[in-house]
């Protein structure tokens, strides 16, 4: 009987494995999975009135994604700068005049960055109102070797609106996992920043500060890979895929669970085969206890 319970059990553990999906402390307000597929709707999973949002120019859908299942979506620069997420001007919206935020989103650079290029943004023309997330010092040479550092604006382009990390993170051809988090509430150490990939742990990029208090109402649109503060060049080549902003500042253990949510698991037939040792294994040990 021991056996057999414990056998149960051990089977029963490892099946679950495939079946459970993590889910993070919060619900975000705004998450676009990017698992249409086809067309140029990116809709948004998050809570409260969607903030839905469209492909523009020449944006495409791929099925190359963290998790290897399910799409996302590749921009290319050009000189246009035609192609990004985009939804209409955030005022008023669920993402407007936050007080505490963090982002997360995965992103798999195609091409060697500029200075400037972005990730996510909600700045209005002038870039003084709204938050933005943006690739700053990236190095130079072959894309494999590449490095950049994230930054963070809220309200501003200069200091003390801007925020980067004291580490940089890998533009290497790959799928990496990114974010960071403002606390508006704190005027001392309110920016962090996170990295990560579908294998390895979650790593902590610094801590900095910057000027604290909620972010300005902006007329700005929500954008992935451009931003409404310039008519430059400002997209990186580059797939997106679940792309969140949660409406408040999560811990380093809420962040690693989202950033599990992407990472791949062990197919239910290893699952299977695994619950079956283990199973066989026990019984064997149950019977020699017996001799």
């Amino acid at each position: 009987m021991e056996w057999r319970l414990s056998a149960r059990t051990l089977v029963l553990g490892l099946l679950g494995i495939a079946c459970v999906s993590v889910a993070s402390a919060q619900t975000p307000l705004v998450w676009y999975k990017m698992n249409e597929g086809s067309g140029t709707l990116v809709g948004d999973s998050g809570s409260g009135t969607a903030l839905n949002a469209t492909m523009s120019g020449t944006a495409t859908w791929t099925t190359s994604t963290p998790s290897g299942t399910g799409s996302a979506v590749s921009i290319v620069d050009n000189a246009t700068d035609a192609n990004f997420i985009s939804t209409g001007a955030v005022t008023g919206t669920k993402v407007d005049a936050l007080s505490q935020f963090t982002i997360t989103l995965w992103v798999n650079l195609q091409a060697l960055p500029t200075a400037g290029d972005r990730l996510i943004s909600t700045l209005n023309v002038g870039a003084t109102k709204g938050f933005d997330l943006n690739i700053q010092n990236p190095t130079s040479g072959t894309l494999s070797a590449a490095n950049f550092c994230p930054t963070l604006m809220v309200d501003g382009y200069a200091a003390p609106a801007v925020g980067a990390p004291s580490n940089n993170v890998s533009a290497a051809n790959t799928w990496l996992f990114l974010a960071v988090t403002y606390d508006g509430l704190s005027s001392s150490g309110n920016v962090k920043f996170y990295s990560g990939n579908t294998s390895g742990a979650l790593i902590s990029l610094g801590t900095t500060s910057i000027t604290s208090g909620a972010v300005d109402s902006t007329t700005g649109a929500l954008q992935i890979g451009n931003t409404s503060a310039s008519s430059g060049d400002r997209t990186p080549s580059a797939l997106f895929d679940d792309v969140r902003i949660y409406g408040g500042v999560l811990t380093s253990t809420d962040i690693d669970t989202i950033r599990m949510d992407a990472v791949p698991e062990p197919s239910t037939a290893l699952l299977a085969a695994l619950g079956l040792a283990g199973f066989g294994l026990l019984k064997l040990r149950s019977r020699r206890q017996l001799l």
